[in-house]
């Protein structure tokens, strides 16, 4: 990892760096723990659970997860409807799977790199894993549900695999159209040149009050799309 002070940014698909397969971390300093901090950072301006180092341009095997993402489903509805609180980041680093359940689930996911775009994937419906923590030190955690889909969607970036490559051509096909559709909407808005004061009507003025709000932290994804982004 570079020593250079970098301003980093979630990458879209179809960035090269995102097929690339991570490294182990070696180097448990303090260049890992200012990754971390952006990684979160971004994380959080993003409204996501879930980043891998991949999609923010280090070939290293470290990604975070909300604590939110191993809550149970009646839990993580409290949460939503409350906006309440998340919980810790959790970081894992080096993972590896121990175990994984033989069922599978086939439920949506969303992805950081590919905004406002949610697919069905099958996943195992439980997972085990052993990891590292910033300091080095060694531990496990199961994932169930969406904990399991969380998990194991951030550890295929870590391999180059994006939520897409799951998919047969046709669905592929259909998903990276709407990827596309998304990116040249995002495009245009940022094109456009930002609305003064002095251009709003009365009635405009009415229209747009309460849009535009920042999110905070609390802020939950819609019921039904099987977590937030990752």
């Amino acid at each position: 990892m570079s020593t250079e002070k970098r301003n980093r940014e979630i990458l879209t698909y179809p960035n090269p760096l995102l097929s690339y397969v991570a490294k182990p971390v070696e180097h448990f300093d303090e260049q890992l723990v200012a990754l971390f901090e952006d990684m979160r950072r971004l994380m959080h301006e993003h409204d996501g659970v879930g980043l891998a180092a991949t999609q923010v341009g280090e070939s290293l095997q470290m990604l975070l997860l909300s604590e939110y993402v191993f809550l149970p489903e009646e839990e993580r509805r409290v949460i939503q409807d409350t906006d309440g609180d998340m919980g810790e980041d959790l970081v894992i680093i080096n993972p590896e799977v121990i175990e994984q359940s033989e069922t599978m689930i086939n439920d949506l996911e969303g992805c950081l790199s590919f905004p406002e775009v949610f697919i069905k994937v099958k996943r195992p419906s439980w997972v085990k894993i052993k990891a590292q923590r910033l300091d080095g030190s060694v531990f496990e955690i199961r994932g169930e549900g969406l904990g399991a889909r969380a998990i194991l969607h951030e550890m295929d970036h870590l391999t180059g695999k994006v939520m897409t490559d799951h998919l047969g051509f046709i669905d592929k096909q259909r998903a990276l159209r709407e990827h596309q559709r998304v990116q040249r909407k995002r495009k245009k808005s940022s094109n456009e040149p930002e609305e003064t004061a002095s251009d709003r009507t009365p009635s405009s003025s009415r229209q747009s009050k309460g849009k535009g709000r920042v999110k905070s932290r609390g802020t939950k994804p819609k019921r039904g799309r099987g977590g937030r982004k990752r």
